[in-house]
């Protein structure tokens, strides 16, 4: 079992194009998708380009495997800030790797239906004592999955040798803007070997920061 994300195409058994709203309970479904899961309890499959029913089933067709839903699915806690999973392909696999939380700021509705809002102030990057390793050889193109879709995402980049360096000064604290793009499979940037990489996310409740780094070649 793994958790999937709904690519933009989804077909019926007729080959006609369906919204994901259309899915109905019991549908058997095939899947196309990039071969690349998050190393995570259920996997997450991030990578689907397409979906088509191939079976209509029925609802008791699912629900043999409810129980397996109801052991391993927790609602998504609204008072945490969204995750961040980083897939890229190298010469010799492909990888899922999820980023170093940083600091944020995020409101939420709680149960008794009151606005909360909470912050947790982050340090620094090059403060940061560890950083999540994405290792490349040359310019990768990384796709960013996550867990809900920002409204805006941005970059910046220092050199490895100023997060080693014993003391930030202030030309170690000078970064290099990288370019996001989004499309319709993600946010994405290229990424080079030798680098510490910072994103912040905004959402309509808040904003946070994520990073890895990529050790010199």
């Amino acid at each position: 079992m793994f958790y999937a994300t709904f690519p933009e195409e989804i077909y019926d058994r007729s080959g006609e194009k369906i919204s994901r709203e259309q899915l109905v309970r019991g549908n058997i479904v095939e899947i196309t998708g990039n071969g690349i899961m998050a190393e995570s309890y259920p996997g997450q499959y991030h990578g689907i380009t397409k979906m088509q029913v191939v079976e209509e089933g029925n609802p008791a067709d699912a629900d043999q495997y409810q129980y397996v839903i109801d052991q391993i699915y927790q609602e998504p806690d609204p008072s945490l800030p969204p995750e961040l999973s980083i897939s890229y392909t190298t010469d010799l696999a492909a990888v899922c790797i999820a980023a170093t939380n940083g600091g944020y700021e995020w409101s939420y509705t709680d149960e008794n239906g009151m606005r909360q809002s909470v912050t947790v102030d982050g340090s620094h990057i090059l403060d940061w004592e560890e950083l999540m390793d994405a290792s490349i050889q040359k310019p990768t193109e990384m796709v960013l999955w996550f867990s809900e879709d920002p409204v805006t995402v941005t970059a910046q980049r220092w050199t490895v040798a100023a997060w080693h360096a014993e003391k930030l000064e202030s030309e170690t604290l000078e970064s290099e803007a990288v370019e996001t793009v989004q499309s319709e499979e993600g946010w994405h940037l290229t990424a080079e070997p030798g680098y510490v990489y910072l994103i912040k996310a905004n959402w309509d409740n808040g904003q946070r920061e994520f990073g890895f780094y990529t050790p010199a070649e």
